[in-house]
């Protein structure tokens, strides 16, 4: 009877399939699955009204249910490393979230509703797309590391946010890109860098 388990651990699995009766085990406090298969996660996440860890990362999610954003208990969330387009405007409803993981997806953007999230001390979301920030970031009073190096953010995006402590934005891939170029000896080269 697992209805009464409290720390589910099943990383660097071969799971292929997070099954439905996940929504039973309704005493869960913390949930971790990362490094398998799990292509999806099923709706009855939501039950897990306990829930304070999930860890989903490195896995096949294209898509995130809308209830597992009813699980407002939440202090870790991390779904890294999948195939996902869009953090959900419903992740504002996670007040007690503390750690957010995000990094390795393909998101262009992060929703201001972030700025909800009060309690956030650690936001990772490096190597994704993201070509601009929400000014809501600068409502966190409580981040001590903002981790969104590797993405195509310009200066324009990272000066409003520069004083946030523990911001790191280095490796944008809209500044400055690295080019290697072979020059014959005497040629003329001109190399023009937009600083803003």
């Amino acid at each position: 009877n697992l209805t009464s388990l409290k720390i589910l651990q099943l990383p660097l699995n071969q799971i292929s399939n997070l099954p439905h009766s996940i929504g039973n085990c309704s005493q869960l406090i913390s949930l971790t699955v990362n490094a398998n298969r799990i292509p999806e996660i099923p709706s009855e996440i939501g039950n897990l009204s306990k829930l304070e860890t999930l860890i989903l990362g490195a896995n096949n999610i294209s898509v995130l249910p809308g209830e597992l954003f009813m699980l407002t208990n939440l202090k870790t969330l991390n779904f890294a490393a999948n195939n996902l387009n869009q953090i959900p405007l419903s992740i504002g409803n996670l007040t007690n979230l503390e750690n957010f993981q995000f990094f390795k997806n393909n998101f262009t953007s992060i929703p201001a509703e972030i700025g909800n999230l009060v309690n956030l001390t650690y936001i990772n979301g490096y190597s994704n797309n993201l070509d601009n920030l929400p000014s809501t970031l600068l409502n966190l009073p409580n981040v001590q590391t903002l981790f969104l190096a590797y993405n195509s953010l310009t200066f324009e995006d990272i000066e409003p946010l520069i004083s946030i402590t523990g911001f790191e934005y280095w490796l944008q891939d809209s500044i400055c890109s690295q080019i290697d170029t072979t020059l014959a000896l005497n040629a003329t080269f001109r190399m023009e860098c937009l600083t803003g």
